[in-house]
């Protein structure tokens, strides 16, 4: 990245204030690329699913594309649900 550059993270209007009490949610709106197992299965959820989607984009950002492809919505959901979360760049261990 070139000096002076600037990254920023925007939600496109999908957002939710939560209080820090552990208050659960239901709503399943988004990209399922960027939601976690608990959004996917339709489970009750709480801000730590955010953890997930900041950690898919840290994927992307090292490796250059997304850990999972398909060509419906519905078999992408299925891969992320069933594949495992591979590394691919030699330069990465499972550990880092």
């Amino acid at each position: 990245m070139k000096k002076g550059n600037v990254l920023k993270l925007g939600d496109f209007g999908f957002a939710k204030q939560m209080r820090e009490d552990a208050q659960m949610a239901a709503t399943c709106v988004g990209t399922p690329l960027y939601m976690s197992l608990e959004i996917l299965k339709g489970e009750n959820y709480t801000s730590k699913c955010d953890i997930w989607a900041l950690g898919f984009i840290f994927y992307e950002i090292l490796h250059g594309n997304t850990p999972w492809t398909a060509n419906t919505e519905h078999q992408l959901v299925s891969n992320i649900q069933k594949q495992p979360l591979a590394i691919r760049r030699k330069d990465l261990s499972q550990e880092s």
